[in-house]
C-alpha cells in the first residue's frame, strides 16, 4: 500500500448502524479519533476523543489529548474529562 491510503475520514459502525470509531488521517497518519460506547437503548455511554499537538520525536512540544464524556441513559451529559500525557487537566 502507498503511504497515505488512509488519507481521508474512516468511520466504523456496529451491527446496529451506531457509530462506534472515527479516525482522520492525513498522508503523515491517524490525526485524531473518536471512540463511542452505547447503552442497550441506543443513546451513549461513553465518547472519547484523542489527539496529539507538536512533534511526538520532541517530548517538549508533543501533547497528546485525551477528553472522555460520559453520559447517563437518557444522554445526558455526566462528566467529562480532559487528559494532557496522561495527566488530568480538568474534570466537570
Amino acid at each position: 500500500y502507498p503511504s497515505d491510503y488512509r488519507d481521508g475520514i474512516w468511520k466504523y459502525y456496529n451491527e446496529h448502524g451506531l457509530l462506534m470509531k472515527q479516525e482522520t488521517y492525513t498522508k503523515e497518519g491517524k490525526i485524531n479519533e473518536l471512540d463511542f460506547i452505547y447503552f442497550k437503548n441506543g443513546k451513549p455511554l461513553s465518547k472519547t476523543y484523542q489527539y496529539y499537538e507538536g512533534d511526538y520525536k520532541d517530548k517538549s512540544t508533543f501533547r497528546f489529548h485525551k477528553i472522555e464524556t460520559v453520559f447517563d441513559t437518557a444522554g445526558k451529559k455526566l462528566s467529562e474529562r480532559h487528559w494532557i500525557n496522561d495527566k488530568l487537566i480538568s474534570e466537570e
